[in-house]
């Protein structure tokens, strides 16, 4: 498990309140389809800044976040996915394959509690487009859910598996 600080929380908190006042400035539309009724927008947006944090700590390697750039990556060659569903799958929306991410590798981050969060593993975008993981919900767009155990683990640097920890760009598609 990973652990944030109060201090990280607050960081990452107005990391997600700057995002979500940056997206209304621009009059962006929540991919998500999230409406009246579900989680504030600014709560989701704080939660995925957390995540993003959680999973640097986890990669140890320096949290750099951008505002609205729909081409950088989230941490280190990841995009970052986060959830407050314990059980909850990785989240591949159309759009993420469209923007020139399907190669990159996507990351659930579950988070356990407020400051305690879980790296579940990892799966290329592309390879997520199976019609046994389309999720539909209504009043939100189509998207993939890739159960938590059809996810790559990530392994420890000095482990036979340890290249996963290395950057994203290194991993290749096939998950080797």
């Amino acid at each position: 498990m990973i652990r944030l600080s109060p201090e990280e929380i607050a960081l990452a908190d107005a990391h997600g309140e700057q995002k979500r006042l940056e997206a209304i400035r621009l009059d962006f539309r929540d991919h998500a389809g999230i409406e009246v009724g579900g989680a504030h927008p600014v709560e989701v947006d704080r939660l995925g800044a957390r995540c993003e944090l959680a999973f640097a700590k986890f990669r140890g390697v320096a949290w750099t976040p951008t505002i609205n750039d729909p081409n950088s990556e989230d941490v280190d060659g990841f995009e970052v996915r986060g959830t407050t569903h314990k059980r909850g799958g990785l989240i591949v929306r159309p759009n993420n394959i469209t923007s020139g991410k399907a190669t990159r590798p996507f990351s659930l981050v579950v988070q356990w509690e407020p400051g305690v969060y879980n790296v579940v593993g990892w799966f290329i975008g592309s390879d997520a487009i199976r019609d046994e993981w389309i999720m539909k919900k209504e009043g939100r767009k189509d998207a993939w859910l890739v159960p938590q155990a059809r996810l790559h683990r990530f392994y420890p640097r000095s482990s036979p598996c340890g290249r996963l920890m290395f950057r994203a760009d290194e991993i290749g598609t096939n998950g080797a």
